[in-house]
């Protein structure tokens, strides 16, 4: 047991020297693996961009994180490099970059992305340059070179050079550089060293060095180093004294690997670097601290280094021979990565499947999968082989590694069961259970107390060190307390000794001193159990929780004491799901191998941190359970790409932000250069602040990089184009920001970026983006449209309010055109009610007067003035029915009613009509056809309105003697007299028409009084003529229903010509007239008296209809009497003084026939008419209405009620007797025809009322329906009816002429006459088909019906014979 713990404390110190003599220093390759030029990196510079130059042999190169560019030289092209062999770069002040090369002078126009070459003279005129080897810039902007001719200034404005001595030295000069206080010091090859301060013009001489020439010289904290060509590092302090002298000759605190120094920089930690032909060293206090070679930093492109560089971020980046570059960080993640290659120092095989550690050694022992025992130096980085050899043959395919107590190393295997070598011996053995085991041991667990073994397949089995005895262990379904499952993948023991195992089907503990099993399983329903059974890997941490490593379902963390899980997975943090391996580090740190990486995991705070794409680890797929945390507190990790190494705490996060720099520029994905053809940039774009576009260029793009090397493929980015879109989005390290479709306007375009470990710069990269409008929306342009705008205001406000004004007057010409027409239709309504009014007095006084006349008085003068009376009221008549026509035109009812007659002759009959009075007034009264006749179309009444209209105005307003003529032409006009003033309504005729024209000699019309003479009630007054002003208008309205025209022609004093044109045929349907009624008298035709129909009407028999009573309804006493008066001598007559008396007398005379006038108080005489005709018992009694509407409206609505007749006032008696006759005629008719006629004729009779017509249909049905029924009465019938038996009769009388008895008898006899006419029944038996009781009875019944006995009308009418 002591050496057990000695072993310990021996571990410990060596792990304690070791982390002391052995810094950690990271590297990672820039350049691809056969580097990028033939030669080496001489130099290296960062830019202002923060790109990295670095000069070769063989051109210039560029490294932006993302691509290696190269700039060359061209033969003819003056704007490339003057040779691709470059010696130093240096940037200046201005950040202008310059270039050396063995060709001369040049530098980098970023702008163009080229080259400019200086071509430089010294103060001798010899063009200088050919090699230079030194070129900076001191305080006073002055530039110092050295070449192979010496050293001194140069002016690149001038392209001069002047070269400068120190005491006429003829050594040359190695190397020119300058200090932090700006002093200038010059290096001679044969050692000798001189500075010159900043405000000196002299040189002194400091001190002597090595006589050899200078590669590389570093001047820091009065500390001079000298890196020589071949006589290794020198170290002199201020004053010239040799502090230290490294070389390949001296002791190991001083030893060089080569004394070939390039290149010298000091790091952050104020370590000296220096470039030697085999490696770097690393010098601290004096002291070679570490030596870089390719041997322990696989990374180093190669072992000749020829240049050094520390960036602004104290990066160091190594350029080697080869054209190689690497670089170094602080916060480059240190992850050794080692795999096969063709080096003898190498891994055997890529594939790493287990390690451990030599006990008392830092060396590590490797198992892999498909090679040989592997022994790893981790001071020397050097691999070599130990075989294993068992039985004659080399053992290769390793599982699992594991030193016991004793230091006998035991390897697990496949195929090969467990092997064992002893301390101290070098032969494995076997060990060998007295069983059958598994094919591989997949894991090994030495005990204090023996060795646990994973007999994978085979469950697990112990071997006792102390009694040599092997006990097995195996899953048996029928035991709970065995292991849950035969494949076992790892084993481990906590610190109270108790055993796990990792199993495919679940988790299993083995309690110390126990021999039961204690199985953990998933359980679904239970969110605190594991989280899956098939596990991988187990580890215990330092508060002995044990975490488990599942296959697919993360991480768990199992809690032995509370028997809880907690589950970590991707989400969570972790890169994968699948856990392979665990460790814990001295931070208590976990880390783990997953499917997708490393990780590391802190259990406090549940934070993780991915590792994926880090050397070693992309493209590695880690082993399970291949994972050993070293006596240093190294941590290696294996897989099918070799294993990594690192120090867990020399993984650091990078907190440097870095610096994104926009080095592209795009518009309409088309590069844009400064200075190029229509360019928008002025400089490059890293350096422009703001771009102004045009309204068309705007699709743009920037490509943006950032200052962070460190895995630069973990680098990110966000942008956003405020104004336009102000949410960040996000990309990666190769993307571009893309914006398409930007309006004018101003923008800020903002690019951040974050480093490796994703700490961002909150500080964004910005360019101001300013998109110019169009033309038409520019600043001008808006002005222009304010000014229109406002323009278009005032106009529009000053048209409004024209309009307003217009429509202001519009509004009040209309509103006094309505209150015209106001007026208009009340003098309309007005003489249309005056003219009602007068039809019922006409009628009291033209009756009387007609009566008077058809007497006949002896006295001439008395015939002579009651003919005076008659014509007169003919002639109000004749007025009342222009303003009622008037009235018709106004709202358009009236309708032309053309004949087919001869216009000559008619026009010549209404000329006649005023010869009386023209021979009574001496006037010369013509009249001129120039055709004898002519038949064509026109409406005869209107025609003979406008004719007898414009006569008598020719009459009226013409003085006697004078002279007055009617003309008439066929298609022609006549001539207009000159000077006379004309005005014409209607259209001109292109059809054959004809023209008649009235001329007079009177008084003419004024022009302006010419065109308003058509208007209605215009009236011109002179001489007391004075009319009712529509004749004319109505006249006009006449001949444009006949679409025809009106010209008037006339002159003041001179006269006037009316020609009316009217065409001969007319589009409306002619009526049945005949051209004698064309030839009436227009005063005949004009008047509705009774005088015209007293030619058509036979006198009527005065005693035809003596025995009807006739009901009078009249509300005016004086008509109702003379109605009276007329109808007595002829009818019985009964009278009513208004609508609703007459209902009375109606309900209760029952009167044959009722005359009612239709404006009468309490009932009207439509009302009245509406319910005698909707009453049963009285719609047979025929109604004639008198009124003084004449209109067709009044027509229609009193035709409607149910009126028989219309007649209007004032009417002709013997016209009212006629009607009324006519009328009691046709009901007689009406009766003898039902009585008479077999058939149903009456039916279709159109003078019975649809009521009536409906109560017989009725009763014919009822009595049909009881045609047998012998018993059926008049009171059944009156009853199926709804009538009393009074009304019954009553109504049937009227309308057959027969009582209700007689009217059953009637339709039995026709229902026999039905019977009879299909001859296949008996008379007797029709008799009793028909209700008649008796033989007799039907016989007498029907002779007296039809004449004739039922033999006798069978034989005449059927010929058929009763039997």
């Amino acid at each position: 047991m002591k050496n057990w713990y000695y072993s310990i404390l021996l571990n410990i110190i060596t792990t304690s020297l070791f982390a002391i003599t052995d810094p950690y220093i990271s590297l990672s390759k820039i350049t691809p693996a056969g580097g990028v030029a033939y030669s080496q990196v001489t130099t290296i510079l960062e830019d202002n961009q923060g790109l990295i130059w670095f000069g070769t042999n063989n051109g210039l190169f560029s490294y932006n994180s993302i691509d290696i560019k190269r700039y060359s030289h061209l033969q003819n092209d003056v704007s490339t490099l003057p040779t691709n062999r470059i010696n130093t770069l240096y940037k200046d002040r201005n950040g202008k970059m310059w270039v050396t090369t063995e060709n001369g002078l040049s530098a980098y126009n970023v702008k163009k992305n080229n080259f400019e070459r200086f071509s430089i003279k010294d103060q001798f005129d010899n063009f200088i340059g050919k090699d230079i080897i030194s070129f900076f810039e001191d305080n006073e902007d002055v530039y110092w070179f050295a070449d192979e001719n010496g050293f001194g200034t140069i002016n690149p404005t001038t392209k001069r050079a002047v070269y400068q001595t120190i005491n006429n030295k003829t050594s040359s000069v190695s190397l020119l550089s300058i200090d932090q206080a700006k002093c200038i010091w010059v290096f001679y090859d044969d050692g000798d060293i001189y500075y010159k301060l900043k405000d000196s013009n002299t040189f002194q001489f400091f001190a002597k060095g090595i006589s050899n020439p200078i590669r590389s010289v570093l001047i820091d904290d009065g500390l001079i180093w000298i890196g020589y060509e071949s006589e290794g590092l020198l170290c002199m302090d201020i004053y010239g004294k040799t502090k230290h002298h490294f070389n390949s000759k001296k002791n190991e605190t001083s030893k060089l690997p080569s004394n070939e120094i390039r290149s010298i920089i000091k790091d952050e930690n104020n370590q000296i670097w220096a470039a030697t032909y085999n490696g770097i060293v690393i010098i601290k206090n004096f002291k070679v601290n570490l030596i870089i070679d390719q041997q322990k930093y696989p990374e180093l492109p190669n072992h000749s280094i020829w240049s050094l560089y520390k960036d602004s971020h104290k990066n160091i980046w190594i350029g080697t021979w080869m054209g190689g570059m690497a670089f170094h960080s602080a916060y480059n993640n240190s992850f050794l990565h080692y795999n096969q290659s063709t080096s003898k120092k190498s891994l055997s095989d890529n594939i790493v499947s287990c390690f451990v550690q030599v006990p008392n050694k830092s060396d590590i022992l490797i198992g892999t999968d498909d090679g040989e025992l592997n022994k790893f130096n981790p001071k020397t980085n050097i691999f070599t082989t130990e075989p294993i050899y068992y039985n004659g043959k080399t053992i290769q395919n390793i599982k699992s590694l594991a030193y016991d107590k004793f230091e006998t190393l035991w390897v697990g295997t496949y195929g090969n069961g467990v092997l064992y070598r002893e301390k101290n011996q070098d032969k494995f053995k076997q060990l060998t259970p007295p069983f059958d085991t598994g094919l591989q041991a997949l894991s090994i667990l030495p005990t204090n107390e023996g060795i646990w073994v994973s007999d994978y397949a085979q469950g697990v089995y112990f071997y006792n060190f102390q009694s040599k005895q092997f006990t097995t262990y195996q899953h048996n379904p029928l035991d709970i307390n065995s292991i849950s499952d035969n494949y076992v993948r790892q084993i481990i023991q906590d610190k109270q000794g108790n055993i796990w195992f990792a199993t495919q089907n679940g988790l299993n503990l083995l309690k110390k001193g126990h021999s039961k099993f204690i199985r953990l399983f998933y359980q679904e329903n239970n969110p605190e159990s594991i989280a899956t059974n098939f596990i991988y890997s187990l580890h215990e941490d330092n508060k002995g929780f044990i975490w488990i490593g599942t296959n697919g379902q993360g991480l768990d963390k199992y809690n032995p004491e509370t028997n809880i899980a907690k589950h970590f997975t991707t989400k969570e943090g972790l890169p994968g799901n699948e856990i392979f391996s665990i460790l814990q580090d001295y931070e208590q740190n976990l880390w783990i191998t997953t499917e997708k990486g490393l990780c590391k995991f802190n259990p406090e705070t549940n934070e993780i941190r991915s590792f994926v794409s880090n050397k070693g680890i992309k493209n590695n797929h880690f082993h399970p359970t291949a994972a050993l945390e070293s006596s240093d507190n190294e941590l290696y990790f294996g897989g099918s790409n070799g294993l990594v190494r690192f120090l867990p705490h020399e993984i650091k996060t990078n907190p440097i932000p870095p610096i994104t720099t926009i080095t592209r520029f795009f518009i309409n994905n088309e590069e844009i250069f400064p200075n190029s053809k229509n360019s928008v940039l002025n400089d490059i774009i890293s350096n422009t602040k703001s771009i102004e576009l045009k309204h068309k260029q705007n699709s743009i793009s920037f490509q943006f990089i950032s200052n962070n090397y460190i895995n630069p493929e973990k680098n990110q980015f966000e942008y956003r184009l405020l104004g336009f879109d102000d949410q960040w989005s996000n990309t990666d390290y190769i993307e571009r920001a893309n914006f398409t479709n930007i309006p004018p306007g101003d923008y800020i375009f903002e690019v951040k970026a974050a480093n490796n470990d994703g700490v961002w710069n909150n500080k964004p990269t910005q360019i101001l983006i300013s998109i110019s409008p169009p033309l038409w929306l520019t600043w001008y342009a808006y002005s222009f449209y304010l000014v229109a705008l406002v323009a278009s205001i005032y106009f529009f406000r000053k048209q409004v309010i024209h309009r307003q004004n217009l429509k202001s007057e519009i509004n009040m010409a209309k509103i006094q055109r309505e209150t015209e027409e106001q007026l208009h239709q009340l003098k309309l309504q007005f003489f249309t009610n005056i003219s009602h009014e007068f039809r019922t007095p006409l009628t009291l006084i033209q009756g009387p007067v007609v009566r008077l006349l058809k007497t006949g008085l002896e006295n001439d003068a008395s015939n002579k003035q009651l003919m005076l009376i008659k014509n007169n009221t003919d002639r109000l008549l004749r007025l009342i029915n222009q303003f009622l026509d008037f009235r018709r035109v106004d709202h358009g009812k009236l309708k032309l009613s053309p004949i087919h007659a001869d216009i000559v002759s008619f026009s010549k009959n209404v000329f006649n009509c005023f010869e009386e009075h023209a021979n009574y007034r001496n006037f010369k009264f013509d009249f001129i056809s120039e055709i004898p006749n002519l038949k064509m179309d026109f409406d005869t009444d209107k025609i003979d309105k406008v004719l007898v209209n414009l006569l008598s105005n020719a009459f009226k307003y013409s003085p006697d003697n004078g002279e007055v003529s009617l003309k008439i032409q066929s298609n022609s006009k006549p001539s207009l007299k000159p000077n006379w003033n004309s005005y014409t309504i209607g259209e001109a005729i292109e059809e054959d028409y004809i023209t008649i024209s009235i001329s007079d000699t009177g008084e003419g019309i004024s022009a302006d009084k010419l065109p308003k003479i058509f208007e209605r009630f215009f009236q011109i007054e002179n001489n007391g003529n004075r009319g009712t002003g529509i004749g004319l208008s109505l006249s006009t309205n006449y001949i444009t229903m006949h679409r025809g025209q009106l010209t008037v022609s006339s002159a003041e004093g001179k006269g006037s010509i009316f020609c009316i044109s009217l065409p001969q045929t007319q589009l409306e349907s002619l009526n049945d007239s005949t051209a004698e009624n064309a030839n009436t008298s227009p005063f005949d035709f004009t008047s509705e008296s009774s005088s015209p129909i007293e030619n058509k009407i036979k006198s009527s028999d005065a005693t035809e209809n003596q025995e009807s009573l006739i009901l009078i309804a009249e509300d005016n006493p004086e008509l109702l009497d003379f109605i009276g008066e007329s109808l007595q001598n002829h009818f019985r007559i009964a009278k009513a003084k208004n609508g609703k008396e007459a209902f009375e007398q109606i309900n209760s005379l029952y009167p044959d026939l009722v005359i009612s006038d239709i404006m009468m108080p309490e009932i009207d005489g439509i009302e009245l008419c509406s319910k005698i005709k909707t009453d049963i018992r009285t719609s047979h009694i025929p109604v004639i209405l008198l009124t003084a509407l004449d209109t067709v409206q009044d027509k229609i609505t009193g035709i409607h009620s149910g009126a028989d007749a219309y007649l209007a006032k004032p009417f002709d008696e013997e016209l009212l007797i006629v009607q009324i006759n006519n009328l009691l005629n046709s009901r007689k008719a009406l009766r003898e025809s039902f009585v008479s006629t077999q058939d149903a004729v009456w039916e279709n009779h159109s003078d019975i009322h649809d009521l009536d017509k409906k109560l017989l249909l009725k009763a014919i049905n009822i009595i049909e329906q009881n045609i047998t029924n012998a018993d059926f009465t008049v009171e059944d019938l009156a009853k199926n009816l709804h009538l009393s038996r009074t009304h019954l009769h009553r109504k049937l009388k009227s309308l057959t002429d027969q009582s209700a008895t007689e009217f059953i008898r009637s339709i039995r006899l026709k229902h026999a006459v039905k019977l009879m006419k299909k001859g296949d029944t008996t008379i007797n038996e029709i008799g009793y088909a028909v209700g008649f009781n008796s033989h007799n009875y039907f016989t007498k019944a029907f002779k007296k019906q039809y004449g004739k006995s039922p033999s006798e009308f069978i034989k005449e009418h059927f010929k058929f014979t009763d039997e």
